[in-house]
């Protein structure tokens, strides 16, 4: 990719890498993102990143996931906070749409970036919530006579990816089996 004249200076846009991996983490948590480093390294195994540059530093990120050969998902798409307002999201945004094109696309966005979204035709079609912390260990529900439970294993995943293709009509077995 070549480098991008912007109000924030020239922006060399290239595909992240896992070198990358604690300037993404630094990049997240300096917008008060809480994704962890492991977070980082789950997100781009599973899909293709683009990097902004400026002066040698990582300033912004964008990524992508397919979901077979029709459909991408959008998303972890950060500014650093000193460079918002420079055209450097609008930047990336053209990498994705440009990366993903003849997919149809789904997007993963925070709030601060809706206008930026609403430029490309993206409308908010549903809301995510994200939560943080660690889950207490519960007491199992009772079963009914009969019945048992137990964890689910590798040989269960291509019952659970055709549950999740049946319910939201995107191929993720590889995300489910990375889970």
């Amino acid at each position: 990719m070549s480098a991008v004249p912007s109000t924030a200076g020239e922006i060399h846009l290239r595909a992240l890498t896992p070198d990358d991996l604690d300037a993404c983490h630094s990049l997240s948590a300096a917008v008060g993102w809480a994704h962890r480093r492991e977070d980082w390294t789950l997100v781009l195994g599973l899909g293709q990143g683009l990097a902004a540059i400026a002066e040698g530093e990582l300033v912004g990120t964008a990524m992508w996931w397919a979901f077979g050969s029709g459909h991408a998902s959008l998303g972890s798409i950060i500014v650093a906070p000193e460079r918002q307002g420079a055209g450097i999201g609008k930047l990336l945004m053209q990498g994705l749409i440009e990366a993903t094109r003849g997919r149809s696309r789904g997007l993963i966005a925070t709030e601060e970036g809706r206008p930026l979204y609403a430029k490309y035709g993206f409308v908010p079609a549903g809301t995510v919530l994200q939560h943080q912390g660690s889950a207490p260990e519960i007491a199992a529900l009772p079963l009914d006579p009969g019945e048992t439970l137990r964890l689910a294993t590798e040989a269960d995943l291509p019952v659970l990816a055709g549950l999740d293709e049946a319910a939201t009509g995107l191929p993720r077995a590889l995300v489910l089996a990375a889970l």
